[in-house]
């Protein structure tokens, strides 16, 4: 607001990470919805399999859903 910086007019934003302190913004910022819990038993798994120099995948792709509010409509 300080630099007349609009938003989603001008800017628009967005969260990695889904947050309810988030929804207390003006305007409610979109967010990136996934299962921390799941993210973190596969980084796990990786890091394990890299340690016991086991070949791991390249990619490894989890559920998510992407959450618009206000500030990128």
């Amino acid at each position: 607001k300080m630099m007349n910086v609009r938003i989603p007019e001008d800017i628009k934003l967005a969260s990695f990470y889904d947050s309810a302190m988030l929804d207390l913004s003006t305007p409610a910022i979109t967010t990136l919805k996934f299962d921390a819990a799941e993210l973190g038993r596969e980084a796990f798994k990786l890091l394990y399999e890299m340690i016991e120099e086991r070949t791991v995948k390249e990619k490894t792709l989890l559920g998510y859903d992407i959450v618009l509010k206000e500030s990128t409509k």
